[in-house]
């Protein structure tokens, strides 16, 4: 039985699964390796493998493959990426390594297939943040990983688009496998779990939640530009963000509001507080200017919260005729959607009928089959 190792080494920023942060790729790599562990019969041999030196301690016990660690600090793994390949070879051999974070340390004519969830890095326009000497190392590493990986797998048709604008790669090796949704973790939930959550953080007033705030593209300045222009109607409805750092220029910017309790920032959530702030929210903001794919659309969805999103990207793709689109400068347009909420005349029961379609398209058990397909094709 031919063997494929998974890198799920993004699956443990820091503390590990369970607690502290884990990154959109990261959680994408944990509904996979959860998929396969469900699934009764998988006609390969299944071994992960973390490497870092923060992977160290990696615990591999939630799953029922067997576990490689090396580790490698990063800096060492991009200077001389034969060294960890070297390793894995010795200790972690297999037919496909499966690269889950868009690109990793490969030598020689190691058989590999990768997926890059998107191509954000790249665009100066919207990766501000990202300097210029690390846009250029981003560009050598997916440069050397598109044209030795055996295929490239992305997560949505715009993710494609840009990977064939950047890179020099046949359309047909790049494979389109959407992400899916964590139902067990991303749920309605009860009325007394909300509750003392909405309690733990003083919360009494019907509030819009944003999730996904923290780099330049996700735009939260400007969701909250008009919900400062919305505040002229007199609302009861405050704005609730999921970021324990925002930057100086927004507390500034938003100095009266944050006083006044209209705006509230809240820092590290554990994931049970994240999914009863979905659930309590009016309305989910993602008016984000670039994504490869948008979790939090599906999130939002699976706990039964309408979401305002725009029409870039991929984003359409994922919120399909179920969202709420606005332009992602355009404050009128996102006001009127606050007002609506405010007045309760969104028709929440097509929604909640809507969406549970969508949901059912995006499910980790469908993504788990497809890589299946994938692998044969590549193995055959």
């Amino acid at each position: 039985m031919k063997k494929i190792l998974i890198d799920v080494s993004s699956a443990m920023p820091g503390g590990g699964i369970m607690g502290n942060y884990v990154s959109g790729i990261g959680q994408a790599t944990i509904g996979l390796v959860d998929a396969f562990n469900e699934m009764q019969e998988i006609p390969y041999e299944i071994e992960l493998y973390a490497s870092g030196f923060q992977q160290r301690n990696f615990d591999f016990s939630r799953w029922k493959y067997k576990g490689h660690k090396i580790p490698v600090p990063i800096k060492i793994s991009n200077r001389y990426p034969f060294f960890e390949a070297s390793l894995r070879k010795l200790f972690a051999s297999c037919d496909l390594y499966h690269i889950t974070t868009n690109y990793a340390a490969t030598y020689g004519n190691e058989p590999f297939i990768v997926t890059i969830h998107d191509c954000t890095d790249m665009d100066k326009a919207n990766s501000s943040d990202i300097s210029d000497s690390n846009r250029e190392i981003y560009l050598k590493n997916y440069q050397r990983v598109t044209q030795a990986s055996k295929a490239i797998v992305t997560v949505s048709e715009f993710s494609k688009s840009e990977i064939l604008k950047y890179f020099d790669v046949d359309s047909d090796k790049v494979i389109v496998n959407y992400s899916g949704v964590n139902r067990n973790k991303f749920k309605k939930v009860s009325d007394e779990v909300v509750s003392e959550v909405l309690k733990t953080y003083k919360l009494e007033s019907p509030f819009f939640f944003a999730c996904s705030c923290n780099r330049p593209r996700k735009n939260l300045i400007t969701a909250l530009r008009a919900f400062k222009q919305f505040l002229t109607f007199e609302p009861e409805h405050i704005f609730v963000a999921a970021w324990a750092n925002p930057t100086q220029e927004i507390r500034s910017e938003f100095a009266k509001e944050i006083s006044d309790g209209k705006i509230l920032f809240l820092p590290f959530l554990s994931d049970e507080e994240i999914v009863a702030l979905y659930n309590a929210a009016s309305l989910s903001i993602y008016v984000s200017r670039k994504e490869g794919f948008g979790f939090p659309i599906l999130e939002s969805f699976a706990c039964g919260t309408p979401i305002m999103t725009c029409r870039n990207s991929s984003l359409p793709e994922v919120g399909q005729d179920v969202a709420i689109y606005v332009g992602e400068d355009n404050v009128d347009e996102m006001v009127d959607v606050m007002r609506m909420f405010e007045k309760g005349s969104y028709d929440t029961s097509l929604f909640i009928r809507k969406s549970e379609n969508v949901l059912s398209r995006f499910t980790w058990e469908n993504t788990a089959k497809r890589w299946l397909t994938i692998y044969s094709n590549i193995l055959k």
